[in-house]
């Protein structure tokens, strides 16, 4: 099968209406994204043209266009929302012209310019913008359904946001589509593998994306990369309610806040308001110089690499030894600290593509891993399916290749805060090492979830 984007000619250097293609600024799996210059304009200004293959009339596609076009145009007169001028069809395609970012998506701002790295008040403003953003549009009753770095523009300097790209947004309040979006900010129900409700609330799951954006910024890092307890890092999180303060070098302001945000009841997850709230009222997102002294080595490991930094030579922990040079090759490559991780490496940014600072492990004593896994729960993915619309899967989740299964039902009233998994009681340190993790002493992970799961369906 031809993909869509297949069907699209490189049409840089060519014109198209009164646009002169320049360059490429991205492309997916339907679509590819040029930058233009209007020659109709004196000063020359240059647009974002958004290039799609045309489909079959009354298709699934030219309805999902159809509807990108509908929420966009509803949206755009936002401040902090990419402005959509124009849309327009041409032979075979299709095209949308929006406002060009000098500053390119947020995603190169944290990975390659570093523009947030250690700049609380930066940070702040522009994490507002987003948050305004995202919050007029569940005013509008629209979910993005999609939040990520990539989906977010900004200026040259870092100081101005705007939300971009709403091919899987959808007007309903709750929505029976697991899987849609990118794995690294999918909330727990919205991936459905373990959390399986038969609905779940869109506007929630945009919550928890937003959160681990918030941790892209501060850290450089996502925290985990998938919310499912196979995932070590998650697994750790749920039961360790400090586990971020331990490994990323974040302020204990903002790993109160994530507890709030990464709840694995959406009923008693924080709502936008309170959200935007807690972060105005927030002074520190990152460790200060003495706080980062005296944490962990997985702390200090990882402010390094943010910063383009090496270790100061002394570490408390003399097995602990983090290389120069693996550090130097990670930062020079074009690689982002925020999709790569070493097989010898301790994990802490938790994504499957990342280079990253490889820390050798020291030799000490083997400890039996414990296995969170729900058996009881659990349903692994089919083949032919993927959780996924980052670059290295087979493209995004739309309803050209997921019919849409979206229902109105009336919200859950019911209140789900005994669910809470209480902390448990760990034995050592803490985390350290991916091989070293604490023995768990707490309630059934598996009973916790099979409890959560059928109270949610009753």
């Amino acid at each position: 099968m031809v993909r869509m984007i297949e069907k699209i000619p490189n049409l840089v250097g060519r014109s198209v209406e009164r646009y002169t293609i320049l360059s490429v600024l991205g492309s997916g799996a339907f679509g590819i994204v040029y930058r233009a210059v209007d020659n109709s304009s004196a000063e020359g200004k240059q647009f974002a043209l958004k290039c799609l293959a045309r489909s079959p009339q009354g298709s699934q596609y030219e309805r999902a266009v159809a509807r990108e076009w509908s929420i966009q145009s509803q949206l755009c007169g936002h401040s902090n929302i990419i402005t959509l001028h124009r849309f327009f069809e041409l032979r075979d395609f299709v095209f949308f012209v929006f406002d060009f970012c000098e500053g390119g998506d947020l995603y190169s701002a944290i990975t390659e310019t570093h523009i947030y790295q250690g700049k609380d008040k930066l940070i702040k403003r522009a994490f507002l913008q987003l948050l305004d953003a995202v919050e007029h549009c569940h005013r509008q009753g629209i979910a993005h359904r999609d939040l990520k770095p990539e989906n977010v523009l900004c200026s040259s300097d870092g100081s101005k946001l705007y939300l971009t790209d709403f091919g899987l947004a959808s007007r309903r309040l709750l929505s029976s589509e697991h899987g849609v979006g990118s794995a690294f900010y999918m909330s727990p129900e919205c991936i459905g593998r373990e959390i399986k409700l038969a609905t779940f609330a869109n506007h929630s799951s945009d919550v928890w994306s937003l959160g681990v954006i918030l941790c892209n910024m501060v850290t450089g890092r996502c925290p985990w990369r998938s919310a499912v307890t196979d995932d070590e890092c998650f697994s750790s999180y749920l039961h360790n309610s400090k586990f971020l303060l331990e490994t990323l070098p974040i302020s204990k302001e903002l790993c109160t806040l994530f507890g709030r945000v990464f709840t694995l009841n959406p009923f008693c997850r924080i709502g936008l308001p309170q959200f935007r709230a807690a972060v105005e009222k927030m002074d520190r997102f990152s460790m200060t110089a003495e706080e980062l002294g005296s944490s962990t080595d997985w702390c200090k490991a990882a402010a390094a690499a943010y910063a383009r930094e090496v270790l100061p030579e002394r570490i408390d922990d003399p097995d602990f030894v983090i290389e120069e040079q693996d550090i130097g090759e990670a930062l020079s490559s074009n690689n982002s600290i925020m999709g790569r991780t070493h097989p010898d490496g301790i994990h802490v940014f938790a994504s499957p593509e990342d280079e990253g600072v490889r820390v050798r492990r020291p030799k000490r004593k083997q400890q039996k891993p414990v296995d969170f896994t729900p058996r009881a729960v659990q349903k692994p993915l089919s083949e032919d399916s993927t959780p996924s619309s980052a670059p290295q899967s087979d493209g995004p989740i739309t309803p050209e290749t997921h019919a849409v299964d979206d229902v109105d039902v009336d919200i859950f009233t019911e209140s789900l805060s005994h669910l809470a998994i209480p902390p448990p009681r760990l034995i050592g340190k803490g985390p350290t090492l991916e091989d070293d993790i604490p023995k768990y002493h707490g309630p059934s992970r598996a009973r916790i979830l099979r409890n959560a799961v059928q109270i949610l369906k009753a």
